[in-house]
């Protein structure tokens, strides 16, 4: 039976999800490593425990996910640039904070590209704001559309739904964000879409269709 406060992580995280991609989080448990393929406990061998949890909760929310779509996976394992390599014919992003972990997939025939980012909802000391908000961003915050936080949040998903995609490294400065229509533009022309809320953690999600009908 899910408790109360996972139901409140999968009801925040389904208010964000794309149609069509699918979307799961869970409390990260201390034997959460138990649920490491070989191949994926090899690569974070070097790992302290706390990733590796944070790593298997993240993995087994991804399979189960995968498994919903159809797939059968033994392991994800890690590109040299660290993201995650999904099964052919899927596309999607892992994610973790201190105590939860998330992931969403979808299948590649509709997605071109999907991140998630999870942050721990502490706020972001103002004078590093300067190196994550841009000045034609910095009036969202103002008029609390956005917290800064959550501002790093979605421009941390922008980069892990594009870079496996496009292999472009971005700045945060490198990330327009359009709090209207809920786009983000990066310096190079990729556009996506995103959608962040705020629950015990931030979740964001941001993506780009195929069919490029933003």
């Amino acid at each position: 039976m899910i408790d109360a406060t996972q139901a409140q992580l999968e009801y925040a995280l389904q208010s964000i999800c794309p149609p069509s991609a699918y979307v799961g989080a869970r409390h990260i448990a201390p034997d959460d490593h138990l649920a490491l393929s070989l191949g994926e406990s090899a690569a974070l061998a070097g790992a302290v425990a706390s990733v590796r949890n944070a790593s298997g909760a993240a993995r087994t929310v991804a399979k189960a996910l995968l498994g919903d779509l159809g797939a059968v996976v033994d392991g994800l394992p890690r590109a040299p640039a660290g993201f995650p390599i999904w099964p052919e014919g899927f596309v999607g992003s892992l994610s973790h904070t201190r105590g939860v972990a998330a992931a969403v997939v979808a299948r590649r025939d509709s997605f071109d590209c999907l991140g998630i980012d999870i942050e721990d909802p502490e706020e972001i000391e103002a004078d590093l704001a300067r190196l994550i908000v841009r000045k034609d961003e910095q009036w969202a915050i103002r008029d609390g559309l956005l917290s800064i936080r959550q501002v790093f949040s979605v421009k941390e998903a922008v980069f892990k739904a594009l870079y496996p995609h496009d292999r472009v490294m971005l700045d945060f400065h490198d990330v327009f964000l359009d709090f209207e229509s809920s786009h983000a533009t990066t310096q190079y022309g990729a556009v996506v879409n995103w959608r962040s809320v705020r629950t015990e953690a931030i979740f964001s999600i941001a993506w780009r269709l195929r069919s490029c009908e933003y």
